[in-house]
């Protein structure tokens, strides 16, 4: 006689679900968190800096990718924290440059608030990095 036996996870398809919804938050909570913090610091209004927040992520997603595809940094930087600080050294430039296009007369002001709005990831990236291994 065959008994079948329940996972031990819950819901398999719940997990399915998570990992599946996850991209799509972090599309959500990205741009909204850096379209604050370009608020907080007087970039501009809350819509423009929204926008220019999702065209910041768009961009910076796109050709980051494309840079990893064309220079294969891992085998440039073997280590892959070192992957990951050029990689967010470039994302604030290419944000810095799209700032710009949004408002060219703010120059000193649109380095400002590229930094500003990848410190949080890179206060994550500090925490990821001291945790245990």
């Amino acid at each position: 006689m065959l008994v079948s036996r329940l996972p031990d996870v819950a819901a398999p398809d719940a997990v399915l679900g998570v990992f599946c919804l996850l991209p799509l938050v972090l599309l959500i909570v990205g741009p909204l968190t850096k379209a604050t913090v370009l608020t907080m610091l007087k970039w501009d209004a809350f819509r423009r800096s929204l926008v220019a927040a999702l065209v910041m992520n768009l961009v910076s997603s796109v050709l980051l990718i494309v840079l990893s595809f064309v220079f294969e940094f891992n085998i440039y930087l073997p280590n892959v924290w070192l992957w990951v600080i050029a990689a967010s050294l470039i994302s604030v430039f290419i944000e810095y440059g799209v700032l710009t296009l949004f408002r060219r007369d703010a120059a000193r002001q649109n380095l400002i608030a590229a930094w500003a709005v990848n410190a949080p990831g890179f206060v994550a990236l500090l925490l990821l990095s001291l945790l245990p291994q």
